[in-house]
């Protein structure tokens, strides 16, 4: 009687599977992994052949024999920002939420260019917070907070009753 082996060992065992299910495994027992399922090749713009092979005969990496502890203190509790915009001299506007993330609007330009496209379109625009003070960089943005989005000339001729409702009111 042959001696018994353990679980892996039989599932890993390529004299056991037939058909194109062998191909999983090298002679080892190792899993090729998608290699073994998929014609895999290096798509390097030369072609094939004796000094230059392109076939990927293993997609498995081997897995490190400790796995190295990593801290990055950095990215512990941050998250994007989401802020509404509101359009000056438009009295029931109710915002424009959008969430100031790193790929979307990496600088205050993007910030700046999602503004003209409210209305008047086209115009440059002057951002202010709850207290009507210019926001000129990202980092003063608060998350949740409200926004009122309007042009220069407006900003030197405001009026409370073009002011959103949903500005003036509460978060």
């Amino acid at each position: 009687m042959p001696p018994k082996q353990s679980v892996t060992e039989r599932l890993t065992d390529p004299s056991k599977y037939t058909g194109s299910h062998r191909e999983r495994f090298d002679a080892n027992g190792k899993g090729r992994g998608l290699a073994g399922r998929e014609d895999l090749c290096i798509n390097d713009g030369n072609t094939s052949s004796k000094s230059r092979n392109h076939t990927i005969d293993n997609s498995v990496e081997p897995r490190p024999k400790s796995k190295p502890v990593v801290h990055k203190v950095d990215n512990y509790g941050v998250t994007a920002k989401k802020v509404t915009f509101f359009e000056y001299a438009n009295k029931n506007h109710s915002g424009e939420m959008i969430v100031l993330t790193k790929q979307k609007y990496p600088t205050m330009k993007q910030v700046n260019d999602f503004t003209t496209s409210m209305i008047p379109t086209g115009k440059s625009k002057i951002i202010l917070d709850k207290n009507m003070k210019q926001v000129t960089e990202l980092d003063n943005f608060v998350a949740g907070e409200k926004y009122l989005v309007l042009t220069s000339y407006d900003k030197q001729h405001l009026v409370n009753e073009k002011i959103p409702i949903n500005f003036k009111g509460s978060k």
